[in-house]
């Protein structure tokens, strides 16, 4: 994919590949309050902290659900 002048352009941690940033989904580690510090969506990708951006392939929501699993597993 070409990168176009002025949009901003960001990585599937899954799959690899470069995409706008508008056609990913954003994921965050959930705040210190919460037990669990799970993954959490962030629709309008303006919550604090690093995030994870996913594309919409099938396979890619599939694998970050179990890398969400693991995490819970081990922290």
């Amino acid at each position: 994919m070409t990168r176009s002048k002025g949009v901003p352009m960001r990585t599937c941690v899954v799959c690899r590949k470069c995409f706008p940033k508008r056609e990913l989904l954003r994921y965050v580690c959930a705040p210190a309050d919460v037990t669990d510090r799970t993954f959490v969506p962030d629709p309008e990708q303006v919550m604090p902290g690093r995030g994870w951006y996913v594309c919409r392939e099938g396979t890619c929501g599939e694998r970050l659900e179990a890398a969400r699993v693991r995490r819970k597993k081990f922290n």
